[in-house]
């Protein structure tokens, strides 16, 4: 079975860069070289459709797009969404046309998102939140799914030329703003993650996934062009609920579950049997617990767990295997192949290697991450070099948002404090000092915060005190 998938994956292999000579390098090309994949499918879990019937409809949205508003789509798009096929369409089908995607969450708050919205003033935005846009951009350059599917063109599109596009995914960075973060579909130079990936993760293995995370986020994405491009099932949900993925894992008999760390916990709440169904465990975006190492490892042991360790500029650095994980339960495994690294006396990690994007490749850059090898080679991640913490794949700058925070009128000094819960889950408790004549309603503070801070941002408690 493994040889055939292999021989699979070769001729896949070989048909993805052919088909990148007559379309150029881009997602719509590997959509094209997989089109014929008839048996395998994607699920949100209420809708399946295959690869064909994918294939069809992008082009179809392609054909929409270059008839309804073909002066805006040629140098940048922007795509706003969550999970859904209308994303994952438009995310195939603008690849062919555009020079650069820029894919935003639509979860950040209105504060930001109207700060962010002041750079794309005249591009293109789609989306499935339409009206929160319309709202706060006030432009007529805003369009939703439903709109621009409902738009019949009156002429065939004819052949496209070739396009060479890149994706710019909005990540959290400093100042807990998002930054972008530009990701090429350069081949020569995404070779050997992209191989050392299938063969460490054992994907070959696998026929299908379930993939838990956003595909806003890096690593979604990433999760999903990897799955198909290896044709896999592909399922997801437009929104994160563990009950509604452990029932995924049982009915379809998953084989690869791709997770955050916090997201596993609560899937072991919803249904303990599930994670036992899964072939294996993909576990990246934030750090994996070994208490929860130690748990999967004696709970599970048919389904193998494998943790990733990665950087917002760089994507995945590290793989711990099972196999690592077995030897020491808090490591985060041994780099790719192709990364340089050093290791300075403060054990702050810097590396260099061949995909980072638009630098030199003799430019060592710092991780922002304090790390440890063994003599067996093995790495550990020891923490970040300043304030920042990693909550659910989102870096919190916790003395940068209390700054903020003290802008709230009758607070005079805040504190944010990052603390793990009973299941070991980072989560953001806020102590405020306030002025003694102050007014202070808890409930237009909670307003005022989600209206300014994103989701991942909002405190799980709020304690006060007059000065």
């Amino acid at each position: 079975m493994v040889l055939k998938k292999q021989f699979s994956f070769s001729k896949q292999l070989l048909k993805s860069i052919w088909y990148t000579f007559q379309s150029g390098i881009n997602l719509f090309t590997l959509l094209k070289s997989v089109r014929n994949s008839e048996h395998s499918y994607l699920n949100d879990g209420n809708r399946k459709i295959n690869y064909a019937q994918l294939y069809h409809d992008s082009f179809s949205v392609i054909e929409k797009l270059r008839t309804f508003h073909s002066n805006q789509i040629d140098d940048q798009v922007v795509l706003l969404a969550d999970n859904s096929f209308d994303f994952i369409k438009y995310l195939f089908a603008l690849s062919a046309l555009t020079k650069e995607i820029v894919i935003i969450s639509p979860h950040v708050s209105e504060n930001q998102l109207e700060t962010i919205l002041q750079n794309y003033r005249s591009t293109l935005i789609i989306t499935d939140h339409i009206q929160r846009l319309k709202n706060i951009n006030r432009q007529s350059n805003c369009y939703s799914f439903d709109e621009i599917n409902s738009y019949n063109p009156h002429v065939a599109t004819k052949r496209f030329k070739r396009n060479n596009g890149k994706i710019t995914i909005l990540s959290t960075g400093t100042s807990n703003m998002p930054t972008p973060v530009e990701r090429k579909l350069n081949i020569t130079k995404i070779w050997n993650p992209f191989i050392e990936l299938i063969s460490r993760l054992e994907l070959l293995r696998y026929s299908s996934c379930q993939i838990t995370v956003p595909f806003y986020h890096g690593y979604g994405l990433a999760s999903l062009v990897l799955a198909l491009f290896l044709k896999q099932d592909i399922h997801f949900t437009g929104k994160f609920s563990s009950k509604v993925i452990a029932q995924s894992i049982i009915n379809n008999r998953i084989d690869c579950l791709v997770i955050l760390p916090a997201m596993m916990t609560k899937i072991i709440a919803a249904d303990y049997q599930a994670l036992g169904i899964c072939k294996c465990l993909i576990s990246g975006g934030d750090k994996l617990e070994p208490t929860w190492v130690s748990f999967i490892l004696n709970q599970y042991p048919t389904t193998k767990i494998f943790n990733l360790y990665g950087t917002t500029e760089l994507g995945i650095c590290s793989i711990a295997t099972q196999q690592d994980l077995i030897m020491n339960n808090s490591t985060i495994g041994r780099f790719l192949k192709g990364i340089k690294y050093r290791l300075q006396e403060n054990q702050e990690l810097q590396i260099r290697c061949p995909w980072i994007q638009d630098r030199s490749k003799r430019q060592y850059l710092s991780t922002g991450d304090f790390i440890r090898m063994d003599k067996n080679g093995l790495l550990y991640y020891l923490g970040r070099m300043n304030d920042s913490s990693n909550i659910g794949g989102h870096i919190v700058h916790g003395d940068e948002l209390a700054k903020k925070i003290t802008a709230y009128p009758s607070i005079i000094e805040a504190r944010v404090i990052i603390y793990k819960n009973e299941i070991l889950t980072p989560e953001l408790r806020l102590k405020l000092t306030l002025k003694n004549d102050a007014v202070f309603d808890q409930d237009d503070f909670k307003n005022w915060l989600d209206k300014t801070f994103p989701k991942y941002l909002q405190p799980k408690s709020i304690d006060y005190s007059f000065k």
